[in-house]
């Protein structure tokens, strides 16, 4: 198509544009938004996008829902605890003690990620082995769980028996 058929877009002046919306997006924004205004009201910065006012913020979010974008991924929370010191996870509907620990590996039943040949491969090996490897839910459990992902405060186990 030539340049004739160009579509004019609507566009919208800001300072900072954060892409997704996950715990850690939160964090940042919670943590900007709180630094942005001095005691009195005024600007700490001001906009270049828009003189005389804070710095214009906008978040985009590509998810279908709310709770599309959080993976579930275990953390001991370091930021989101620095950034509100007064949580209480009692409040958190989801917010659980973790009492079972175990990694495993995701195929991709339909085809939607990027994956490289040398791990298509692998997902192929895998179903094909489905019935001698610990394989449910298009998943395989690994047999320990990494040394990078154990939690260091809980007591020293050989790998598999923390699964």
């Amino acid at each position: 198509m030539g340049d004739s058929m160009a579509v004019e877009r609507e566009t919208m002046q800001v300072d900072i544009v954060c892409v997704g919306f996950g715990p850690a997006m939160g964090g940042f924004l919670t943590t900007l938004s709180r630094n942005l205004l001095r005691e009195d009201g005024t600007p700490v910065v001001e906009s270049r996008a828009m003189p005389g006012l804070p710095p214009q913020v906008i978040c985009y979010e590509r998810a279908d829902d709310i709770a599309f974008g959080v993976s579930g991924v275990v953390t001991r929370a370091r930021g989101i605890r620095a950034t509100f010191p007064k949580l209480d996870p009692a409040e958190i509907p989801l917010a659980t003690p973790v009492s079972h620990e175990r990694v495993v590996y995701l195929l991709d039943p339909v085809g939607a990620s990027r994956r490289s040949l040398t791990l298509r491969l692998a997902d192929r090996l895998i179903r094909a082995l489905c019935r001698a490897l610990p394989y449910e839910a298009h998943a395989v459990s690994l047999p320990y769980i990494p040394p990078f992902l154990r939690n260091p405060s809980a007591s020293s186990c050989s790998g598999s028996a923390r699964r």
